[in-house]
This record gives structure tokens, C-alpha cells and sequence, in this order.
């Protein structure tokens, strides 16, 4: 259901102190020393905006879960392990996470690289836009199609985790990976138009999952079945359609 989301919380002057005299770093250099407490699961990003001081991470879901089966059930999980990030970083404190980002996932588990590698590449023949989100192929093993608001995401996991030098865990194995990723302005829309908090409890929602991956996959990525060129020929010629029709549907076919 989700891979990852991002949060961030305000830090106050207070706190820089806390953390600063805590970590024996400045502050630039004490996400190093966090991320190094939590096994990948988070990766921190402490910034400075304009004299405010902000501490962003970005929580691995699935990498928290140790498996690919992510449900709502899990959400306590998730929270007690935000809650103990924060109180390793900050100590007692009544902070509350604000979401900036969040990635719904869907994996699909094809065991042929091949396939895999075919499929992705059909994939990529898809329509150059869709509303706002325009199509970028910078990678082989990887399909984008992005904008401002939201950004959707096509790729082979398991390359991925080659070409970063990782390891490739069992949920990971032979898997296309889809995201929606929804980013803040997406979220801020939300927010301004319907009242929903920026909170990730109200976006790990299963309904969410399915609503954000319909709306944002099939319209672009039509269900159905490939053919090869072969097989599409045996389908046309037992079609009930005349023969210039069916020279002419070959023909486009071919095109």
C-alpha cells in the first residue's frame, strides 16, 4: 500500500540546543549520526529556511515492516516508531509530524526478466502526457511521468537494488514496482480544498491507496492484455470484420 513518506517538524531555538549538545555535531552533520540509530528505516535531512531550523525524514514503510504486505492494521507500528525517532532526537517532547510527501506502491511479481524487461518497455509507448504529467524516460528500468502535484513512477525493484549496490530482499525479487507519489503541493490542495490535515495517519488509508493508483494508472496505463504481433494476427483474422478491414487493422497495427 505505501513504500515511503516524507515529514517534517519545526524545530525551536530550544531544540537546536538539545540537539547540538546531544549529538556533539553541528547541525548540518547530525543526520549522519540519527540514520546510523535506525537501520535505513529513516533518512534525515536537518535544514535551515530562512533562520528557522526544520528536521525532515523520509520513513521506509517497508523496510521498518521487513515485508512487501503493507495494511492499515500496521499503523501502530509506524507511529510508535516515528514517536520513538523523535524522542531519540529531541528527547521528551510534544511535537507532531507534519506529512510533506507520501508514495502508495503497488508491486507485481513477474519471475521472467524478460517479461519484465518487455512489459517496461511497451510501457514506455504510452501517451506522452496525461493532464499535467508529462513522460520522461531517463532511465532503461525506469518510467516517469511527472509533475508539480504528483508524480508516478514505473520501475524494476530488483535493478534498482543492483544498480545501488543493495541487496535484494524477497519481497524485492522479480518485482515491477507502480508509486503514485503525491507531493505537497498535492497535499496542500487536499488540505485547502477539503480539510484534510497533513497527517499520515489520514493517508494511510486503503481507500486512498485505491482511489490515487486508479485515478492516476488506468487512464494512462489501459488494463488488458499485450499481444505479440503473431498473435494479434490470429485474433484480427478470426474477427467478423471484412478483409480490406482486416489488412487495414494489420496495417495499423504494424504502424
Amino acid at each position: 500500500m505505501i513504500h515511503t513518506a516524507r515529514l517534517f517538524v519545526q524545530l525551536s531555538e530550544d531544540d537546536v540546543i538539545t540537539v547540538k549538545r546531544k549529538f556533539k555535531e553541528d547541525m548540518p552533520l547530525v543526520s549522519q549520526v540519527i540514520d546510523a540509530q535506525f537501520d535505513d528505516v529513516f533518512d534525515t535531512d536537518i535544514t535551515n529556511k530562512f533562520g528557522v531550523w526544520y528536521l525532515f525524514t523520509t520513513i521506509d514503510v517497508v523496510q521498518l515492516l521487513r515485508r512487501g504486505i503493507v495494511v492499515e492494521n500496521d499503523w501502530s507500528t509506524i507511529q510508535k516508531a516515528l514517536n520513538a525517532y523523535l524522542f531519540f532526537v529531541l528527547g521528551e517532547n510534544d511535537k507532531v509530524f507534519t506529512l510533506c510527501r507520501i508514495d502508495y506502491r503497488f508491486d507485481v511479481v513477474i519471475t521472467d526478466s524478460a517479461e519484465r524487461w518487455v512489459l517496461l518497455d511497451l510501457l514506455k509507448k504510452s501517451i506522452e502526457r496525461f493532464g499535467y504529467k508529462v513522460k520522461k524516460n531517463l532511465y532503461d528500468s525506469t518510467l516517469y511521468y511527472n509533475s508539480k502535484s504528483i508524480v508516478i513512477c514505473i520501475y524494476d525493484k530488483e535493478t534498482e537494488c543492483q544498480d545501488k549496490c543493495k541487496g535484494v530482499k524477497d519481497y524485492e525479487k522479480d518485482v515491477l514496482r507502480v508509486e503514485v507519489r503525491l507531493l505537497n503541493r498535492h497535499l496542500n490542495y487536499v488540505k485547502r480544498h477539503y480539510g484534510l490535515d497533513k497527517n499520515m495517519e489520514n493517508y494511510f488509508n486503503r481507500n486512498f491507496w485505491h482511489k490515487y493508483m486508479a485515478n492516476n494508472i488506468l487512464p494512462i496505463f489501459h488494463s488488458g492484455n499485450f499481444y505479440t504481433k503473431a498473435e494479434a494476427s490470429k485474433v484480427i483474422k478470426r474477427s467478423g470484420l471484412k478483409e480490406r478491414e482486416k489488412t487495414m487493422v494489420k496495417n495499423f497495427l504494424q504502424m
